[in-house]
């Protein structure tokens, strides 16, 4: 659901003093506040496999994985303060932190109100993040999966993977995804 429209320009740290006075959390987004809304079943149980599955494959890095209750506030030309699904941060975060602004790798579950702000205006300003190797958003609706990856020049390059055998891989982190794991217990098993 939009707020509304921002009537002047907020900087993100006008927009994290405005939020930490709401009984609701919101992201700001290309100069629009968005309410935080619930989550079905299946994106709860998504957003728990894939967050499970990248700290069971991060166990013995230094990485930490963090789900949609850790803010992440970019302060740049194009604020951005969100809360993504799930969240993974190599940079050391002291433990009374409430944010981060340097994550490694991003998860956006989608629902109906969400799937286009994630594919395209999220999309456009997680890869100005410096610290960004992969951004992934995971369809709601069916096993599929777009995924944004950092190339060894410093561009994203997008990716589209659908199909029950399929496999989300980062090379980097050697992790995989497989569709089976990321879908496990809902009606969209692969």
């Amino acid at each position: 659901m939009t707020l509304r429209q921002v009537p002047h320009r907020w900087s993100s740290e006008q927009f994290v003093d405005w939020e930490s006075a709401q009984e609701t959390r919101f992201e700001f987004v290309g100069g629009i506040v968005y309410a935080m809304v619930g989550a079905t079943a299946r994106h709860a149980r998504i957003v728990r496999n894939v967050a499970a599955a990248l700290r069971l494959g991060l166990d013995a890095s230094r990485c930490e994985v963090f789900t949609e209750s850790f803010k992440l506030v970019v302060p740049t030309a194009d604020d951005l303060v969100a809360y993504p699904d799930v969240m993974v941060v190599c940079a050391p975060t002291e433990p009374d932190a409430i944010s981060t602004s340097e994550p490694a790798i991003l998860f956006e579950v989608t629902s109906p109100d969400s799937q286009s702000r994630d594919l395209e205006e999220k999309s456009a300003l997680y890869a100005a993040i410096p610290s960004l190797r992969h951004y992934a958003v995971v369809r709601h609706n069916r096993p599929a999966i777009e995924h944004f990856s950092r190339g060894t020049d410093g561009a994203f390059r997008r990716e589209t993977l659908v199909g029950a055998a399929t496999a989300l891989v980062l090379p980097d982190f050697d992790l995989s995804l497989p569709f089976a794991t990321v879908y496990a217990n809902t009606d969209l098993r692969a």
